[in-house]
């Protein structure tokens, strides 16, 4: 069990040798979803924390870290983005920067609705009324029979999805889920999507996510963000059909706290070991 007598939550490597750990000041909520456990501990450090399946998702601290390199790095390397589809992203963070951009509608999809409704009450600071922004369209429903019926529709998707070890995560990991999701943009669309641990689940990033994306994108690369609650430096992969990631656009949105033009061009240098493993 995760959590410790001693007052504890750790979160446990699949392969059960290695552990993040965060003290737990205070538990705030503990439910089952029709898909998932969800939980919300709070921490001296980190704020309230957001625990699926007893894996860490999100947390009031570090949040911004992953979601500003998630969403700004797409966004800026299209030219004009007007449509976005998001593809998870319950805790409202992805739309939340998404709607800096001077966007018309961005549609996001998350499977699980308990999601939200626990995100909105134990972390508002992450959505921050994203989900009541008009150009925002919220579905509760299945996000890739939602992409599958979409052609040529957005500029730019984002996905915020578990990792594909998680078992309602396996069908978004799949050569049909990406042909899919290369339909659903337009001739010049962008995607972006987590990676995975680049250290000790290298390989989950590599057979499940850019060998597959490379398939169908034309270009296909990885960054990285740094997100202290996942305790190391994690991967993001972008997919794009024309534009050059690594060659952004400039950025009219202040107040940003991570996400700026050097820092975007600087994630897409790789460690060696990361490198070969994925480009040969």
């Amino acid at each position: 069990m995760p959590e410790t007598n001693d007052g504890w939550f750790r979160e446990i490597d699949s392969k059960d040798t290695i552990s993040v750990s965060l003290k737990v000041s205070k538990k705030l909520f503990e439910g089952k979803s029709k898909f998932q456990d969800i939980k919300i501990i709070r921490n001296p450090e980190f704020g309230n924390v957001l625990i699926l399946d007893d894996g860490f998702q999100t947390t009031e601290f570090d949040e911004f870290l992953y979601h500003e390199m998630l969403v700004h790095v797409p966004m800026a390397t299209h030219p004009n983005p007007q449509e976005v589809l998001i593809v998870g992203a319950g805790d409202g963070g992805a739309l939340r920067e998404t709607l800096k951009h001077p966007v018309k509608k961005v549609v996001m999809v998350e499977l699980d609705g308990k999601v939200i409704d626990v995100s909105k009450k134990f972390l508002p600071s992450l959505s921050n009324g994203a989900f009541e922004d008009k150009r925002a369209e919220v579905i509760v429903g299945d996000g890739a029979d939602y992409m599958a019926k979409c052609k040529n529709r957005f500029d730019v998707i984002i996905l915020d999805l578990t990792d594909p070890i998680m078992d309602e995560a396996k069908n978004l990991y799949t050569p049909v889920f990406f042909k899919n999701l290369f339909g659903a943009l337009k001739a010049d669309g962008v995607f972006s999507m987590q990676g995975g641990c680049k250290f000790f689940r290298s390989d989950l990033i590599k057979n499940y996510s850019f060998v597959p994306v490379s398939q169908f994108f034309p270009i296909t690369k990885v960054y990285l963000c740094d997100i202290p609650a996942y305790g190391t430096t994690w991967p993001l992969i972008i997919g794009s059909k024309k534009h050059d990631p690594e060659k952004p656009r400039t950025l009219k949105i202040s107040g940003l706290k991570c996400y700026n033009t050097d820092y975007h061009k600087a994630a897409f240098k790789l460690p060696n070991f990361l490198a070969q493993a994925l480009y040969g």
